[in-house]
């Protein structure tokens, strides 16, 4: 879990977790799921008074300095495209687009469809 206080105020919680079964929980909205280790990064969420200030990035970095330091050298998550925030914050660091994929989600029934991935050539 990552948490960011701003003038001892929680501004930011997002949490990651460095196998599938967390990937589950904290990220249900994907299908792709990497073969090499990786941090699974979701969930996250800045409150609304906070945003705006490079919050989110500060979370993001201490999630890659401590993957880092765990040996994790990949980092995987899914961000909604109306989140046009997020994505800009996460384009800060350049990250490399696996795929896209949808997902309906109807009471606790959720069905992922991938739609295309990205390979490296």
């Amino acid at each position: 879990m990552t948490l960011v206080f701003y003038s001892k105020i929680l501004a930011h919680i997002s949490w990651f977790t460095f196998d599938r079964k967390g990937k589950k929980i904290i990220d249900p909205i994907t299908k792709f799921e990497n073969e090499t280790p990786t941090v699974y990064w979701g969930t996250a969420f800045t409150y609304p008074e906070f945003r705006s200030k490079g919050i989110s990035k500060i979370a993001m970095k201490e999630c890659l300095i401590y993957s880092n330091n765990m040996k994790f050298n990949n980092l995987l998550l899914s961000v909604r495209s109306s989140n046009l925030p997020a994505i800009r914050s996460y384009s800060y660091f350049s990250p490399n687009l696996n795929g896209i994929a949808y997902s309906l989600n109807i009471l606790w029934y959720n069905f992922k469809y991938f739609i295309s991935s990205k390979t490296k050539t």
